[in-house]
């Protein structure tokens, strides 16, 4: 599989997360981007890492935790999507529709 895709607002979950961290440790921020970046590229190679969950959403997507508090939401097709990135905390229900 290709390198992963990212929607605009999967973007903006990587900025705002980027963000938030650097404002107290901007290297921590790097390091953080640089894990869920590398997870993502990993999943395009292995997409069924993830698991789905009905709980949350009726689409199709599947979900992968990266350092424990953030969630890679995204989409098997014939390139991989990156829909969203939450961090655990927030109301992935709301968030996903």
């Amino acid at each position: 599989m290709t390198a992963p895709i990212y929607s605009r607002a999967a973007q903006g979950d990587l900025q705002d997360i980027w963000a938030y961290v650097a404002q107290h440790n901007p290297e921590a921020a790097d390091a953080l981007e640089a894990d869920i970046r590398a997870e993502a590229e990993h999943l395009a190679a292995l997409p069924t890492l993830g698991h789905r969950r009905r709980d949350l959403t009726r689409h199709d997507l599947w979900f992968r935790t990266v350092r424990k508090n953030y969630l890679i939401v995204y989409r098997v097709g014939t390139q991989l999507e990156i829909v969203r990135i939450l961090h655990g905390a927030r109301d992935a229900v709301h968030e996903l529709h």
